[in-house]
């Protein structure tokens, strides 16, 4: 039986796991990003990776509900259990939405002071501001959308893909459940239509 604090619980373990199959894959697909296509594929693919494990966490919680809580068995309690996570997503990225706007006025604070040594020159203070580093810490926390990214810029709008992935696939996986829906029966549909044609 799968309870909806194992579910929340294991979709919170499913996003970090995201995140570290994100980190492999950045690495072993670096040789695309020369490429125009390499960074939004890369971001194609690990966006479907993490939207494909919601949505079969949430395929399993209703078959188990089904089977076990009859009564809870409703897209409005499947929510409840993606809200969390989707909630949690939601929430970081409007924080760092605020900062980035100055609405919280912290994006001026320096955090870091560098002094550059330029050959027969005198010292210069470069000053790493919060905003800089509260970018790279957005972009590692969100990588498998770093592909959607233009340059240096972290967009908010963008970012709130994440929660969005998460109640779609959610509530998408949830139905599926309810219904019996198997993916792998509209693959082998499709299949055996290909076939057809080719026999005609």
């Amino acid at each position: 039986m799968m309870t909806d604090k194992k579910c929340i619980l294991m979709m919170f373990a499913e996003f970090l796991l995201t995140l570290l199959i994100s980190v492999f894959g950045f690495m072993l697909l670096s040789w695309t990003f020369d490429y125009s296509w390499g960074m939004p594929v890369y971001s194609i693919i690990f966006t479907l990776v993490f939207f494909a494990f919601i949505y079969c966490r949430m395929w399993n919680k209703a078959k188990s509900d089904i089977k076990y809580q009859k009564e809870n068995v409703s897209l409005k309690h499947a929510f409840k259990v993606i809200l969390p996570l989707a909630a949690f997503l939601a929430v970081i990225v409007a924080l760092f939405g605020l900062i980035k706007l100055n609405i919280i006025p912290v994006r001026d604070i320096v955090t870091d002071v560098q002094y550059i040594l330029e050959e027969n020159q005198p010292r210069q203070i470069h000053e790493v501001l919060l905003i800089d580093n509260l970018n790279l810490v957005m972009r590692a926390l969100f990588i498998f959308l770093i592909g959607f990214f233009k340059s240096s810029d972290t967009s908010v709008l963008i970012l709130f893909v994440a929660p969005a992935v998460v109640v779609v696939a959610g509530l998408l996986g949830y139905f599926a459940g309810m219904r019996k829906f198997y993916l792998s029966d509209v693959i082998a549909g499709a299949q055996q239509k290909v076939k057809d044609k080719f026999n005609e």
